[in-house]
């Protein structure tokens, strides 16, 4: 969905290693680190970001409204199910865990650590 339909506050910018090609999902931040599916990796990402932004008195209000940008670097399968992770951190009704996806699922759960989602995988 365009970014300025979905309010989305963020870019996420995800690098395939293999290919070195740039995918990138326009999601919230709120969605990604907080709560019950927040991902401890973001929750660290953000956090960083807004204390450079802070440090930098000049730019903090030039810049508090403007889209994050987080770049993660990822195998070649766990590209491939990024829109899995991003499905259950939306808390998609339906999502489904399959075994074609479960090991990149417990890969990039564990990257972006995602607790509940790896226990999943494991089970």
């Amino acid at each position: 969905m365009d970014p300025s339909q979905s309010l989305s506050d963020c870019q996420l910018q995800i690098f395939n290693r293999s290919t070195k090609v740039f995918h990138t999902y326009h999601v919230h931040r709120v969605v990604l680190a907080v709560g019950s599916r927040a991902c401890g990796y973001f929750q660290k990402a953000f956090s960083a970001a807004s204390k450079k932004r802070h440090s930098n008195s000049s730019t903090t209000t030039s810049n508090s409204n403007s889209n994050s940008i987080i770049r993660v670097p990822l195998i070649s399968q766990a590209c491939r199910v990024v829109p899995h992770l991003l499905d259950y951190l939306y808390d998609w009704p339906t999502f489904p865990l399959r075994t074609n996806t479960a090991a990149g699922l417990a890969y990039i759960a564990e990257y972006v650590h995602q607790p509940t989602l790896l226990q999943r995988t494991l089970e």
